[in-house]
């Protein structure tokens, strides 16, 4: 799988659909389902930031999209093959940035952003 900017384009888009009502657009675990008082405690937390999280291989990500994990469905069905590398490469993305320092970013996208 090759990674580029219109995969990672495509793996958000997928991921806002199908992921956000649990993980939230950040990945916290902080989504709609949760907001809206309908995730039981007993659920284990569903941050994607978590140490034991972050460390799982990218084809381990794609494969509990395709198949589900404890209480999250399966969504093998709905959600195409690429389209499941897409969200997986994409919640490594999430993943990385989370914690990432402003000076991780090149100065060139720094400057264009206006970032400081």
């Amino acid at each position: 799988m090759e990674v580029s900017e219109a995969l990672l384009e495509r793996g958000k888009d997928r991921f806002e659909i199908y992921c956000t009502p649990c993980h939230d657009v950040a990945g916290t675990g902080n989504g709609s389902i949760k907001e809206r008082g309908l995730w039981p405690r007993e659920w284990p937390d569903a941050s994607l930031h978590k140490p034991r999280r972050q460390k799982l291989p990218l084809g381990e990500i794609y494969d509990i999209v395709r198949n589900g994990v404890r209480n999250m469905p399966a969504y093998g069905p709905q959600v195409p093959v690429d389209d499941r590398w897409a969200i997986a490469a994409y919640v490594r993305v999430l993943q990385n940035s989370y914690n990432a320092d402003l000076a991780q970013v090149p100065e060139d996208v720094r400057k264009a952003k206006g970032w400081k």
